[in-house]
Parts: C-alpha cells; sequence; structure tokens
C-alpha cells in the first residue's frame, strides 16, 4: 500500500514495515491527487492500513483504474474521479485515496487522461483513528458477491459521466460488446512500453495493428450505418410523394380507361363502315343513306332566288299569275326604253310646228 500511494501520487514516503523509502522517479504525469475520508497523513494511514492485516497472503487494499473522458478540462475531470470517491467512502466507510494522471502532451493535447482509486480493506472510524475488525468483505454481502459490487461500481460511474457529458456527445456504457450484442470486435490494450513504442518510435507493434485493423473495420460500419439512415430517410420521403400521388394515379387510371373504352366503341364503328360503306353508324342501329341529288344545271338556277340558296331550281319556285304582276310592276321603272329616231333640225322644227298648229 505504502509502495502504491507513492507512485500514484509521486511523494516520498517512509515504509515502516521494510524500513525503506519509496518513491516514484518522475512526477511528470501526476496531475492532482487527494485523501478522501480521513485527515490522517497520507504516509501514516498507508502504513496503518498495512499494518492491520496479520496474515501473510492477506490482500491489505484495492486498485481501480478508471479512464476519464477525453476533451473534458482537467478540473472537470478531477471532480468526476473526486465524486466517485465519495461514493465508495460513503457506502463501504474506506477512505480512498484518488490520483489523476496524463501521459506527456502531445500537440498541446494530453493523452490517456486517467484515475487510480486506492483503498483498503477495512471499515475505517475517523473518530477513534481506528479500523474496523471486519474486513469489507462483509459489505459486499449486500450487492451479492465481490463482482455484483464491481458490477454496482461500474453502474455508478457511468451515470456520473453521463450526467456531465453535453447532450449531443453519445452517452458511455459499462458493458462490453458482446453484453451489447453489438458485432463489434473489441480491441486489445497496449501496455506502457507497447505504447512508447509506437509513439516514439514509430514502430507498430502486433496489437497496434490488430487495433488499427479494428478502427478501420468500424470506421467503415460507420460509414454504412450512416448510408442505411440516409435509405430509411428517403424511402420514407418516398412514401409520403407515394401517398399524396395516390389520388392523381386513381383519376388517371380512369381517364385512360374511358379512352380505351372509346377507342374500342370507334374501332367497332370503323370495322362496320368498312364492311359496308353505305351505312352509316348511329351508335346501335344503322340505317342506309339516301342517294345524293344531282346538281342542278345553268338553266335551272334562279339569280333572284333568296339568300341563302340562290341554286333552286325553277320549278320548285311556280310563281302564282298574281306574283307574275306584282314583279313586272316592280320592273318596269328599270326596263330600258326603246331608243327614239334621229331628227334632223328642220324636221323637228316642222314637227314641232305643227304641234303648235294642232294646239
Amino acid at each position: 500500500m505504502v509502495q502504491m500511494a507513492a507512485y500514484l501520487t509521486g511523494q516520498r514516503l517512509m515504509n515502516r514495515e521494510t524500513g525503506k523509502a519509496n518513491a516514484r522517479r518522475s512526477t511528470e504525469g501526476v496531475c492532482a491527487w487527494e485523501l478522501v475520508g480521513t485527515s490522517m497523513p497520507l504516509g501514516e494511514f498507508m502504513n496503518l492500513t498495512q499494518e492491520v492485516e496479520k496474515r501473510r497472503n492477506a490482500t491489505v487494499g484495492r486498485h481501480v483504474i478508471v479512464a476519464l473522458p477525453d476533451g473534458m478540462a482537467a478540473g472537470q475531470q478531477y471532480s468526476l474521479l473526486k465524486e466517485l470517491a465519495e461514493f465508495l467512502n460513503r457506502d463501504l466507510q474506506v477512505p480512498v485515496l484518488i490520483a489523476m494522471h496524463t501521459n506527456p502532451q502531445e500537440n498541446g493535447r494530453n493523452l490517456n487522461p486517467h484515475g487510480h482509486l486506492l483503498f483498503g480493506g477495512r471499515a475505517w472510524d475517523e473518530e477513534t483513528k481506528t479500523f474496523a475488525p471486519k474486513r469489507i468483505r462483509k459489505l459486499y454481502e449486500r450487492y451479492g458477491g465481490g463482482p455484483k459490487f464491481m458490477e454496482a461500481l461500474r453502474r455508478e460511474w457511468e451515470q456520473i459521466v453521463n450526467a456531465s457529458l453535453p447532450v449531443l456527445v453519445p452517452p458511455v456504457s459499462r458493458l462490453s460488446h458482446a453484453r451489447r450484442r453489438n458485432g463489434r470486435i473489441p480491441r486489445r490494450h497496449l501496455g506502457y512500453h507497447a505504447t512508447a513504442m509506437e509513439r516514439t518510435l514509430c514502430k507498430q507493434t502486433r496489437d497496434g495493428e490488430f487495433n488499427a485493423l479494428i478502427d478501420e473495420l468500424d470506421a467503415h460500419d460507420a460509414a454504412l450505418a450512416d448510408v442505411r439512415k440516409r435509405a430509411t430517410e428517403y424511402r420514407q420521403q418516398l412514401e409520403t410523394k407515394h401517398s399524396e400521388l395516390e389520388p392523381m394515379r386513381a383519376s388517371e387510371s380512369r381517364a385512360i380507361a374511358a379512352l380505351e373504352a372509346k377507342q374500342a366503341a370507334m374501332e367497332a364503328e370503323a370495322k362496320v363502315l368498312l364492311t359496308n360503306p353505305r351505312v352509316k353508324s348511329t351508335g346501335e342501329n344503322t340505317t342506309p343513306k339516301q342517294a345524293p341529288e344531282p346538281d342542278p344545271s345553268p338553266e335551272d338556277i334562279d339569280v333572284l332566288a333568296p339568300y341563302p340558296n340562290p341554286a333552286r331550281r325553277k320549278v320548285a319556285l311556280q310563281p302564282t299569275p298574281a306574283e307574275l304582276e306584282e314583279l313586272e310592276e316592280l320592273l318596269r321603272p328599270f326596263r330600258r326604253r326603246p331608243p327614239q329616231e334621229s331628227l334632223s333640225l328642220e324636221e323637228f322644227r316642222v314637227r314641232q310646228g305643227t304641234n303648235d298648229m294642232g294646239a
């Protein structure tokens, strides 16, 4: 416990059991640390936690590592880690050491932000500064055992993280790909040395190559899911347009049926006319055509026939004698008089004088 606490916090702690001082080589990755649930100094509390266990094979403490949400501010990440430590202290009555670590920055961004939680195996009484005689294993019984307690701890961390995420960010899940049944393949964990080798030497390890293939497969799956989503949207739009065009399609079908019926009737009538040209179709019954009248000759044309049929026959008029006399009276002023005799001047004077003498 003392050696682990020295590594997590970057502090130099004296181990009373071994008589040696434990310290971390470099404190570059340690962002912050805190002992939640007690005001006792870190080194003293860790030595007490280690000394309370008398068995040689005893489990003196438990170490939990959690991944912090990437993209958040460091202060917000640390507050999430402290909230989880307060849950453990409240539920198990044990002080919890928390430490926030990050790898060296790359392009101004912290790599792999994560948190450590270290706590003992017995409940702590802050007033008497002593541990309980029974181990916290008995406290696991209300959860149904240690594995179910870890499931409850994962559930609590899931709720804490999701409550802090923005609305548009997808929530995290404590379930594995197999439990979610999403068909995805889990990535392999890279250790410290493999990660440093890939980052500094640009040399891909076997696990790193496997993870790269999984990332490529996930990218293809995401693209395929996007295509399916757009296809679903287009299908919904087509169904909407189809429902809007359904009345128009029904009216068009009725119009086509009417045109086909009319075309069939015209074809039947054409067949009848081709069979007998002198028979005219009148729907259901047919009657023979009458013989056409012959064209009138010029002698039969009556120029005085009233409009609109000036080509009536004289025989068809048959005027009466009274109508002929009335017509003659009407045409008399327009009749041309017979030409008079041409007289010389002497003959005219003689004829004029004769007329005067007679008068």
